[in-house]
C-alpha cells in the first residue's frame, strides 16, 4: 500500500481528541469539572471513535509490512511497542508511586510488577495492539479468517475482563484497516460524503446513548466506523497548511501518547500549587496545551540527538541514514516506520 500523509494527519486530530479527553477525564476525578451531563456526553462522544481510529489506522500497512518477512515485522514491533511498553510503563510507573497522593489515583511498586498482564493507565493501547499485531502474525491477512475472528472477538467482548474486552472489541476495527489497505478508494473524500458521515455519527451515537449502551459496546459500532470515516474525509480534503500542521502531530504521536498524562497531569498539580482558581475551561485549556507542547518540544529534542528510538519513540536504529521519527504507530508518509 502506498503511503500517504492523510494517515498522518488523521492521527493529528486523533490525538488531539486524546489528549483533551484525558484531560477532561483528570479534571473530573480531581473534582476541578463538574461530572454533569455534558461532560458524560463529551466523553462519550469523544471515546466511541478516537481510539478506533488508531488501530483502524494501525492495519492500514500490516499486510505490506508482513509482506516484507514476519521475523522484520516482529522485531519491529518489539522495537516500536514492547519495548516503549515496558520502559515507559515503569517510568510513568514510577514517578506515580513516588509523588503518591499529587496526582489522580493511587498506584504501588505492585502494580508495576503486574504489567506483564495487566496494562495501566494509557499503555493499554500499547498491550492491545501488541496481541493484534500478534494476530496477524499468527493467522496472516486472509480476509476470511480475520473476519471471523472479528466477528468472534465481537460477540465474545461483552463477558470479557478490561483487558481481553479492549482487545475483543478493538480487534475488529485492526481487522478493517488491514482490509480497507486493499480498497483505499473507500477513503476518498468531498464535502457530501463527509457531511453524511458526520450525521451518521452523531444519530447512531445518539440512538446508542438513548439505548443505554456504552462507547465500548455493541451498539457503538455504527457510529464507531462512522466517527472513523468522518475523520478520515476531513483530513484529506484539509487545506495544506492545516495538513502539514496535522500531519506533524501525527508523526509524533507516540511520543504525545505516552508523555501526555505526565505533561497534562504535572500542569494541572502546578497550577493548584501557584493558586490559580480550578475555573474548569482554564484548567482544560492550559492543560490540553501543556499536554501537547511538553511531549512536542521532548520530542523535537530527544530527535535532535539521535535519541528517540532509545527511549521506545523512534524506528530501531538499524542502518546508518535511516530516520528515527516514528507515527503513531505505524504508516508514516514521512516516518520509516515499516
Amino acid at each position: 500500500m502506498e503511503r500517504s500523509d492523510w494517515q498522518d494527519r488523521a492521527k493529528g486530530i486523533g490525538i488531539i481528541l486524546v489528549v483533551f479527553g484525558h484531560v477532561m477525564r483528570g479534571l473530573t476525578s480531581a473534582v476541578i469539572m463538574p461530572d454533569d451531563l455534558l461532560n458524560r456526553d463529551v466523553d462519550y462522544t469523544l471515546y466511541t471513535f478516537h481510539m478506533p481510529l488508531f488501530f483502524l489506522l494501525s492495519g492500514l500497512n500490516v499486510e505490506a509490512s508482513l509482506a516484507r518477512g514476519r521475523s522484520r515485522f516482529i522485531k519491529k514491533r518489539v522495537w516500536t511497542l514492547l519495548w516503549p511498553y515496558v520502559f515507559w510503563s515503569l517510568a510513568q510507573g514510577s514517578i506515580q508511586v513516588l509523588l503518591g497522593g499529587s496526582l489522580n489515583g493511587s498506584l504501588n511498586w505492585s502494580d508495576l510488577a503486574k504489567i506483564g498482564w495487566q496494562p495501566y493507565a494509557q499503555f493499554w493501547f500499547l498491550y492491545v495492539l501488541m496481541l493484534c499485531h500478534l494476530v496477524a502474525i499468527i493467522f496472516g491477512t486472509k480476509p476470511a479468517v480475520l473476519l471471523g475472528l472479528a466477528v468472534a472477538g465481537l460477540a465474545l467482548s461483552p463477558y470479557a475482563p478490561y483487558v481481553p474486552q479492549k482487545f475483543l472489541f478493538n480487534l475488529p476495527f485492526y481487522v478493517a484497516g488491514i482490509l480497507a489497505a486493499r480498497h483505499l478508494w473507500i477513503f476518498e473524500g468531498g464535502w457530501l460524503r463527509t457531511a453524511s458521515a458526520i450525521l451518521c455519527f452523531a444519530l447512531f451515537a445518539i440512538l446508542n446513548r438513548m439505548a443505554g449502551g456504552s462507547y465500548d459496546s455493541l451498539g457503538a459500532l455504527p457510529a464507531a466506523f462512522c466517527g472513523i470515516a468522518a475523520v478520515i474525509f476531513i483530513v484529506r480534503g484539509i487545506g495544506h497548511a492545516a495538513g502539514r500542521w496535522l500531519a506533524s502531530l501525527g508523526i509524533m504521536s507516540m511520543t504525545i501518547y505516552i508523555l501526555h498524562i505526565l505533561a497534562a497531569s504535572g500542569t494541572r498539580v502546578i497550577l493548584l500549587k501557584l493558586g490559580v482558581p480550578p475555573l474548569p475551561f482554564v484548567y482544560l485549556a492550559v492543560a490540553t496545551f501543556m499536554g501537547l507542547a511538553v511531549p512536542i518540544v521532548a520530542h523535537r529534542v530527544l530527535d535532535h540527538f539521535g535519541l528517540l528510538p532509545w527511549f521506545g519513540l523512534g524506528s530501531p536504529p538499524s542502518r546508518p541514514g535511516s530516520e528515527t521519527t516514528q507515527a503513531f504507530i505505524e504508516g508514516s508518509s514521512s516516518a520509516k516506520t515499516i
